[in-house]
């Protein structure tokens, strides 16, 4: 009995929270500082008290929100191959640590500088450049509020201005 009402209870502070659900609803400001900090308490809309139980749902709802990102928007192909990278790396120094072969000494290596080339070889972007880029890549006659617009909006933005900017060079 004791335990159906602090479920209970529990469900009901979890309801009584004012949070942003997903990426049609999450502003661009809050997703960029989430991603900066690693606070997903953000997603909290007004002040309320984070106990543990309210932490570990925030990083679930973050979680959430995330996987809607990549499940409308995918994940970009630079990334993916970065990502590939590190698990290379990861792979090859466990390989190494099990066997300590000379052989498998020299794949860690390998994949080291396979790594270090994609690292250097991405673009560091900065949130700001990527949004001015997409204003003139759709000819906005203002600005994009990081405040106001929603990440759902923002890459659906994106991609458009990418389309925009393929027809173009296709021309």
């Amino acid at each position: 009995m004791r335990s159906r009402i602090k479920s209970y209870l529990t469900s009901w502070r979890k309801q009584q929270l004012n949070t942003y659900k997903g990426i049609e609803d999450l502003t661009l400001a809050i997703w960029w500082e989430i991603h900066e900090t690693g606070d997903s308490t953000l997603l909290i809309k007004t002040k309320f008290k984070a106990t543990e139980k309210i932490l570990e749902y925030c990083s679930e709802l973050w979680d959430n929100i995330r996987q809607q990102h990549l499940d409308a928007f995918g994940v970009p192909d630079d990334y993916s191959n970065y990502l590939k990278a590190i698990a290379n790396l990861a792979d090859k120094q466990l390989q190494y640590a099990i066997t300590n072969d000379g052989t498998d000494k020299m794949d860690l290596m390998m994949a080291e500088i396979d790594l270090k080339n994609i690292t250097a070889s991405r673009p560091n972007i900065s949130n700001l450049k990527t949004k001015r880029k997409i204003e003139l890549a759709l000819g906005l006659r203002f600005a994009i509020d990081p405040k106001v617009v929603t990440v759902e909006e923002y890459y659906n933005d994106l991609e458009l201005a990418q389309e925009t900017a393929r027809d173009g060079k296709s021309n």
